[in-house]
């Protein structure tokens, strides 16, 4: 697993972001000449989660299974934590095993399962909470990210769960994993299977380049060839990062930072040049950092 550019302790759960993958990623495991193939693509849409599982579906045709499980953001563009859905107990990572189970408490206008779908496999659109008040209990309607697996004719549970968990456990969102199976003519069992998803999906995960997306600003920075070491001390001393330089008849500097982090930077600049306002700050963007 190669991680890149985490976040510093001191900055809020607000601007930490989320971890999802750069590109995509492949693993592959072996059980008692079984092939379990895993890919892994950084998406943000279904749409695009669906085309991905298309294609590896395309490209592997004479497979048995192509079980996949995908975790996208809600659309507010916020991964939340997930609450306990009414009527079954269940909280966090096991919310789509919950899913399977009780349609009627999570299904977020929609069905659980499509028209022709696989068995196992299972939508978490949204989920209901209670909240204790004061007239009584109440319920209320909390976004939560699209999640959804498939067993793709695998027994239930031990394949797209399995995979889905992996996932779950990395704390990666908006990513799918496809996990191609080609059978070697031994049964595994459950256990087995169970084992091979997952040793399958982890060999991907830790093949990814991981990154931190966070809300962050750009910020187009022109000064004088005099003050450009002073800006490059004040964009470190910041927490700025130089995203890339031009040199002309004076040196363009363009930034990135944190939103929220940038009024010391501002300030400092301001006073390098003299009050001048020779900067640019973009609209707010989720952007790796």
């Amino acid at each position: 697993m190669k991680e890149k550019a985490n976040i510093g302790a001191g900055h809020s759960a607000a601007a930490a972001g989320y971890t999802t993958i750069a590109g995509r990623a492949v693993g592959e495991y072996e059980e008692k000449k079984s092939r379990f193939i895993a890919s892994l693509a950084h998406v943000e849409t279904e749409a695009e989660a669906l085309a991905f599982l298309e294609e590896i579906r395309a490209a592997n045709r004479m497979a048995r299974h192509n079980v996949y499980a995908y975790i996208l953001r809600d659309a507010e563009g916020a991964l939340r934590a997930a609450p306990d859905v009414v009527g079954s107990g269940k909280a966090g990572a096991s919310v789509a095993e919950g899913a399977g189970e009780s349609s009627a408490a999570i299904a977020g206008g929609e069905g659980l399962r499509s028209a022709g779908a696989a068995v196992g496999e299972a939508v978490v659109s949204g989920a209901v909470a209670s909240t204790a008040a004061s007239e009584g209990t109440r319920r209320v309607a909390i976004p939560t990210p699209r999640v959804r697996y498939s067993d793709d004719g695998e027994p239930q549970k031990t394949a797209g769960l399995p995979t889905l968990q992996v996932l779950q456990h990395a704390g990666l969102t908006d990513v799918v994993a496809v996990v191609t199976r080609y059978f070697g003519g031994v049964l595994l069992g459950t256990g087995g299977l169970v084992r091979a998803y997952t040793q399958a999906t982890q060999a991907a995960v830790q093949a990814a380049e991981l990154v931190v997306v966070s809300r962050c600003i750009d910020l187009t920075v022109r000064t004088s060839y005099a003050n450009y070491e002073s800006l490059l001390r004040i964009a470190s001393d910041t927490g700025a990062k130089v995203l890339d330089s031009s040199f002309a008849d004076a040196v363009t500097l363009h930034l990135r930072m944190l939103d929220g982090t940038q009024p010391p930077f501002l300030q400092k600049l301001t006073e390098l040049e003299r009050g001048a306002q020779n900067v640019v700050v973009s609209e707010p963007l989720d952007a790796a950092f």
